[in-house]
């Protein structure tokens, strides 16, 4: 019987617990409750007699989470296996790029958790994550939840140690923050036919893309791109579409694609007159998230949009061009001292050879400052005269 489960048994403990929390309360999960109340509803909870608040006396909110965190400690064996621990800490460690790490994390919660355990991590990060959606008026953001004890309540005892447990802390900030993708199905099954469709032969082509499509409307930004790569690939490209993937995948968080949109535009054989704005905005998107090749690419686009302006005119876009590029300076070497892989690499925008560019791009904006001080000046003094 479902009754006889112990992980069943802790997850009606742990809902009946979730109920009676107060997540607007100041410091929930951070203040201690009352020492006397929290052992009087523990043990409540332990006789496996409900309805539990029979046996127990008032309480509030903090023991209340008091009480769940003690919970989840004496039981943590059941939810965090030593096979999930060590999953856990290699996807953490080994995956830089945020967009995988999330692949492999879903993939793990959804795959790698018996449906018992999914419940009740999904249930304890559920609660969390609204706590956390307060946190103007209860003051627990989701690093503050991952660090009042919630943390050290997952962590098995050999992990409660400074080296581990920290990461443990980082891990469960990270499920808080993401819960709406990590834990939703939508999200799962959108990895899945992802999958399926990179692993087709090319003989299925067809196939493959309606895979892609199907995938790209779940929400995958992997679809999204490769079908923007697609699109715009084609002999005769179809600029509409591949505009729009690239975009759907850069406001869903791939930010690199806002750089791969311009690319598409600037392309085009009128995009001076057509795309001019649009070209800007993308480039000015991805730069602001410190893609350096779109910051390059920024940065040329509006020297060339300077050449032949007059003076006054052409003051703002060399100014946009030099502060572009001052700021890439400072990114640049950061960046190099990483070890990034291909993905963190097109995330980054990141070339060994913009050093050189860069150096050659600034010595361009100096020298072309220099030539429109030097024309201000001549104007005011023949205004002078």
């Amino acid at each position: 019987m479902e009754s006889e489960n112990p992980i069943s048994k802790l997850i009606l403990k742990t809902e009946f617990l979730c109920q009676l929390i107060d997540i607007k309360q100041e410091g929930v999960f951070r203040v201690s409750g009352n020492k006397v109340n929290v052992e009087a509803l523990f043990s409540a909870i332990e006789s496996d007699e409900p309805p539990y608040y029979l046996h127990t006396p008032d309480t509030n909110t903090h023991v209340t989470t008091n009480v769940l965190k003690k919970l989840l400690k004496t039981y943590n064996s059941l939810l965090m296996t030593d096979e999930l621990y060590s999953s856990l800490l290699d996807i953490w460690q080994s995956e830089a790029n945020t967009f995988q790490k999330d692949m492999k994390l879903r993939q793990l919660l959804h795959k790698g958790l018996a449906p018992d355990q999914l419940k009740l991590l999904d249930m304890i990060i559920s609660l969390l994550d609204k706590i956390q959606s307060q946190s103007s008026v209860n003051k627990m953001n989701s690093g503050s939840l991952a660090r009042s004890g919630i943390a050290a309540s997952f962590a098995r005892e050999s992990h409660q140690n400074p080296i581990i447990l920290p990461i443990i802390v980082d891990i469960i900030e990270y499920l808080i923050q993401n819960y709406g993708t990590l834990f939703s199905e939508q999200h799962y099954k959108a990895d899945l036919l992802f999958e399926e469709a990179n692993a087709l032969p090319e003989s299925m082509h067809g196939k493959a893309m309606r895979l892609t499509k199907e995938s790209a409307k779940l929400g995958n930004i992997f679809a999204q791109k490769q079908l923007a790569i697609r699109y715009s690939s084609r002999i005769s490209p179809n600029l509409h579409k591949a505009l729009n993937h690239y975009i759907e995948a850069a406001t869903s968080g791939d930010t690199a694609c806002y750089y791969h949109a311009a690319l598409l535009l600037l392309k085009q054989s009128n995009q001076q007159k057509e795309f001019r704005t649009e070209i800007v905005d993308y480039l000015e998107r991805a730069a602001k998230t410190g893609h350096l090749d779109a910051m390059i690419q920024l940065s040329r686009v509006l020297l060339d949009r300077s050449n032949g302006l007059p003076p006054n005119e052409a003051k703002e876009p060399i100014l946009r061009a030099f502060k572009s590029i001052r700021s890439l300076q400072g990114l640049w070497p950061k960046y190099n001292r990483l070890k990034l892989s291909p993905i963190d690499v097109d995330a980054y925008g990141f070339r060994k050879e913009q050093e050189t560019e860069v150096q050659e791009l600034m010595e361009d904006v100096l020298a072309r400052i220099e030539s429109l001080l030097s024309s201000l000046r001549e104007s005011s003094a023949q205004e002078l005269y």
